[in-house]
């Protein structure tokens, strides 16, 4: 029987939190690994907009670390995905790609195009 004080171990391929989540390590656990991977878990499975994400950190520079870390992860994996997609093998070493192959019954989102804003322009 494990101590009700002490949280379940978490997996970052598992269940996805609800509700509110505090994610709370030591310094060089993978905290900002996880939390781009949740970010992008729940922007692809549950069609979560980005801007309904809540994610906060202490310090600016742990800040830009994670914004760019995010940005990073959530380009791999619709890459990944965009691939799997057109019939090629999910990356062995990408568990958030190879999630919809071991779960097929989790309801995944189709990437829908993105329009960009066009770019500003200088007048002169």
């Amino acid at each position: 029987m494990s101590d009700p004080k002490t949280p379940d171990r978490f997996e970052v391929g598992g269940p996805l939190p609800s509700g509110m989540t505090l994610l709370e390590a030591s310094a060089g656990t993978g905290k900002t690994f996880t939390i781009a991977a949740l970010t992008t878990r729940y922007i692809a499975e549950k069609a979560m907009p980005i801007d309904r994400l809540l994610v906060i950190t202490f310090t600016r520079m742990a800040t830009g670390e994670l914004r760019e870390r995010v940005r990073e992860r959530l380009v791999s994996a619709f890459d990944g995905l965009a691939g799997v997609m057109a019939g090629a093998a999910p990356a062995v070493d990408d568990e958030i790609v190879q999630l919809p192959s071991r779960s097929p019954a989790r309801c995944w989102t189709t990437p829908t195009p993105v329009s960009s804003p066009s770019p500003s322009r200088a007048t002169t």
